[in-house]
């Protein structure tokens, strides 16, 4: 209300301003009130929200700690298990592969004095 000018000449400006200010004075308490009602049933129902939350837990809680205590009636089946079930059974083919010898792959003599060459070139200062 500090920027708007009252100007003494002009009697509706001055009428509008008091009718403003009248309904600003009686808007601000019912506002208040409003609000603090507001803030009341918010507050009122975060607790109560929030009592149930730790009611439920606190039950689920016991119903747990309850069920890990007592006799456990499991009727167990009966298994049996065959020596294919564990391991394969040997078969020929498995045995020729283990008769021919895979040998490693190797770096020939030519490729090993061409490296060392290389090396000592490339490193003999260090």
């Amino acid at each position: 209300m500090d920027d708007v000018q009252k100007d003494e000449n002009n009697p509706d400006q001055a009428t509008s301003l008091s009718r403003l200010q009248r309904l600003k004075r009686s808007i601000s308490p019912r506002a208040a009130k409003v609000e603090r009602a507001f803030l009341s049933v918010l507050r009122y129902s975060t607790l109560v929200t929030a009592g149930l939350v730790l009611v439920s837990a606190a039950i689920t809680l016991s119903y747990g700690a309850f069920q890990q205590f007592g006799r456990t009636e499991v009727e167990p089946d009966p298994v049996s298990l065959a020596a294919g079930d564990i391991a394969p059974e040997p078969s020929a083919a498995p045995a020729k592969k283990a008769a021919a010898v895979i040998s490693k792959p190797r770096v020939s003599a030519e490729v090993r004095r061409q490296t060392l060459d290389v090396y000592r070139v490339g490193f003999k200062g260090f």
